[in-house]
């Protein structure tokens, strides 16, 4: 064995065994490098982590460009597309001279987003001794998923639509209805305050930015909107309130395996009383809120929920529904294109879809800018901090992996 390795090695080291391995070698080069020529590089070290990108980008790095790319070019691109919407929330702060009546309120509805109606309405003051509660016939039917979580149906009864809940009909009331007598509940709940200071009723629900406000906000009929505004209403979420209050690690929402209850209702609930209660039934929601609130280990005073809860008034709250359905309406334009809900086969995922059309753009915008601006003009605008604006932050995100695919989607489809 020694002596085949020793005359290997002899052989390698003879002059002309040498000429004719470089000769190979140069070869293979040539070759390699034509190839290259033709579909670009196949292989070599750390490939994966550089690839070159397509003719029409400007670099494989999308960092690199970004700091390549001046404040005038930025500007040019940032013409291309739609200017940036940034969602207001103008929440106010505590005001000690002014008292604040807390009505915790919950909405049962036929399905989830924008086309759900609401079929129960149902509120609650901070002290518990005035209670609302109303069931709404809605144009639609209620969902098979709607009905399996709130209990609530529609039959026909000798031909006339009625509600059920639990199985049972349920008397209920138009939309118009339901409205009149909600405000004169906030009316007659906030007057009767004996404090001489100003007061501002403020409609506080679990999860109620994502859900109840805006449900209660498209609904509404002018004259509701109108009076909402006359009575200085404001509104509030009370699942913000919870993550920041978990962030404090409360020892009363510590668990018994030392970890601490999630910030769902049901869970605060039962961390909180050690027993649960018939959730999605809107009266017996806004119960639980008001007990976890104003009667738990956890003393939360006013000046806590105000400034915890994304407190905002009537015009802000409405401001930012119509900025959420805006953006919801850009979104659904990147569905089949750059996101697919088929993750394995999505360019990109929900989320950054959402963030895209919450920035201001629809997937149109995005074709027209690359059409115009290419790679760079996409890696620009999404990767660089909005010139109309004193952030650092970008308009959507600077993610190497996420820019890149994203540019790879339209040299490919485009």
């Amino acid at each position: 064995m020694d002596k085949k390795s020793t005359t290997a090695k002899a052989r390698k080291a003879m002059k002309e065994v040498k000429c004719r391995r470089n000769e190979l070698k140069n070869k293979k080069s040539a070759k390699l490098a034509k190839s290259e020529i033709k579909e670009g590089k196949t292989y070599e070290s750390n490939i994966a982590l550089n690839l070159q990108l397509p003719s029409n980008m400007a670099n494989s790095d999308p960092l690199q460009t970004l700091e390549s790319i001046t404040n005038e070019q930025h500007q040019r691109y940032e013409k291309l597309v739609p200017q940036v919407r940034i969602k207001q929330n103008n929440c106010i702060q505590y005001d000690e001279s002014k008292t604040y009546k807390f009505i915790l309120f919950d909405t049962e509805t036929t399905t989830m987003g924008k086309a759900a109606e609401i079929c129960q309405l149902s509120a609650i003051d901070d002290v518990g001794q005035n209670e609302f509660s109303c069931y709404l016939m809605p144009e639609s039917n209620v969902s098979k998923h709607a009905t399996e979580i709130n209990k609530l149906e529609i039959f026909k009864v000798n031909g006339e639509r009625v509600l059920y809940h639990q199985g049972q009909p349920v008397q209920s009331s138009s939309l118009k209805e339901a409205q009149v007598s909600f405000i004169n509940y906030i009316n007659k709940v906030s007057t009767n305050d004996k404090e001489m200071k100003e007061c501002i009723p403020v409609l506080v629900g679990h999860n109620a930015m994502t859900f109840d406000i805006p449900i209660l906000l498209r609904t509404s009929i002018p004259p509701f909107m109108t009076k909402l505004k006359r009575l200085n209403v404001h509104f509030g979420d009370s699942l913000i309130l919870a993550k920041q209050i978990l962030k404090g690690e409360r020892p009363a929402l510590r668990l018994s395996d030392n970890t601490f209850s999630k910030a769902s209702l049901g869970c605060l609930h039962s961390t909180l009383f050690d027993q649960s209660f018939p959730a999605h039934d809107a009266l017996e929601d806004v119960k639980a809120l008001r007990r976890i609130l104003f009667e738990s280990n956890l003393t939360l005073t006013s000046e806590i929920i105000v400034s915890k809860s994304n407190v905002m008034s009537c015009e802000n709250a409405l401001a930012v529904v119509q900025h959420m359905d805006l953006s919801y309406d850009r979104f659904q334009r990147f569905m089949g294109n750059l996101h697919n809900p088929d993750k394995n086969r999505s360019v990109i995922s929900k989320s950054m879809a959402n963030k895209i059309a919450e920035s201001g753009m629809t997937f149109t915008d995005l074709v027209a800018l690359f059409r115009q601006g290419g790679c760079e003009g996409i890696i620009a605008v999404l990767g660089l901090p909005p010139t109309t604006m004193r952030t650092s932050k970008p308009r959507v995100t600077k993610n190497r992996r996420i820019l890149n695919a994203i540019c790879s989607y339209f040299v490919s489809s485009v």
